[in-house]
């Protein structure tokens, strides 16, 4: 074979080969069958956030047959807000990127989308929704309520009790969610008693004590709180009710002797005697209140003003009354020592009398 027809073959393969090689690489690829990435999963993290924003850590797990050229998210929300995010590698198939949420200073929540895409060298891609973000609504500036005028009535009642009227006045500049009276039990502890409406900002409740078998009064203290819709509180001191104790007959006096003789006395001189007061009653019975009266001149009780000399004397207890004769004439003298309840119980008196002669 000649040299020409060699050269023309050369030229013919070299026409073949040359636009083959200058073909681009995407066209080979396809030519060997080449498919767009694909998004395996992704995450968010945190899933939400407070009022003031937070930073958000996005992550896509991608794979694609001829490698993953690019990754970013796009962060979005219902009020316009729109931010592209690059991801960059962090593993064999995973790209992250960090998201600054801003703050939310709107009274209700928002909810933030986010959306990964991926692509190959040679222009495929796939997207995908991988999650959301709520940011929490600000808090709106609120007063803590307000609550006045408490009243309660009775503030007394008797051994048996009865219903006793609670209200007060409580107002907020958004809105009040409860209004409530704690009372403070006798015995220790409290109980609550839930205060209702009766006007636009008048609450008002019923609480009754128990009856009161005991021989003393019963004292409950009550407050009054009002809480706002966001949980602010405020109280007011609402005073007490008393309930008063069982009541029992007046305990006995006993009082003796009946008749008290101060024998001889001379003039100048002081004749000293005395009168024993006891509680003649059982246990537990109440206590006797009372005043031993100035019997008049010339005799006298010991440790008394004009009025007198009071007395109390619990079950069982006993006072000794120290009673004096100073005589200023001769002759028989004769007094009545009064002794009076303040109880309401039988009070009772001693006759005094007493002989004076000429002082020496």
């Amino acid at each position: 074979m000649s040299l020409a027809p060699r050269y023309r073959l050369l030229v013919v393969l070299l026409a073949l080969l040359v636009p083959l090689a200058l073909s681009s690489p995407s066209a080979l690829a396809q030519g060997s069958g080449d498919t767009p990435p694909v998004i395996q999963g992704g995450s968010v993290t945190p899933s939400s956030a407070p009022w003031q924003g937070d930073q958000v850590t996005i992550t896509v797990d991608a794979i694609d047959d001829f490698g993953i050229t690019m990754a970013y998210a796009d962060v979005t929300n219902s009020n316009g807000f729109r931010e592209s995010i690059q991801l960059i590698p962090s593993g064999l198939t995973s790209f992250t990127g960090v998201a600054l949420i801003p703050p939310n200073l709107s009274d209700q929540p928002l909810t933030y989308g986010v959306e990964v895409t991926v692509t190959d060298q040679n222009g495929g891609f796939d997207t995908e929704v991988i999650g959301e973000i709520q940011v929490d609504a600000q808090p709106q500036f609120d007063e803590a309520p307000a609550v006045s005028d408490p009243a309660v009535t009775p503030r007394e009642l008797p051994s048996g009790s009865g219903p006793v009227t609670i209200s007060a006045t409580a107002t907020d500049n958004r809105s009040i969610a409860s209004v409530a009276a704690t009372v403070g039990l006798p015995g220790g502890g409290t109980t609550e008693v839930p205060l209702e409406a009766i006007s636009s900002s008048r609450f008002e409740g019923t609480y009754t004590p128990p009856a009161n078998t005991g021989t003393t009064a019963a004292r409950y203290a009550i407050s009054i709180t009002a809480s706002d819709d966001i949980g602010q509180t405020a109280s007011v001191d609402a005073g007490e009710v008393v309930v008063a104790a069982r009541a029992t007959a007046p305990g006995r006096l006993v009082i003796s002797p009946a008749w008290r003789v101060f024998g001889v006395t001379p003039i100048g001189r002081v004749g000293t005697s005395s009168v024993v007061l006891r509680h003649g009653g059982p246990a537990g019975s109440a206590p006797i209140t009372g005043l031993v009266a100035q019997p008049g001149s010339p005799f006298s009780v010991a440790g008394a003003d004009a009025a007198g000399l009071p007395f109390t004397l619990g079950a069982g207890e006993s006072k000794t009354v120290s009673v004096q004769f100073r005589p200023r004439t001769v002759g028989l003298h004769s007094r009545t020592l009064s002794v009076r309840r303040t109880d309401g119980g039988r009070g009772g008196s001693v006759v005094l009398t007493g002989f004076a002669t000429p002082g020496r």
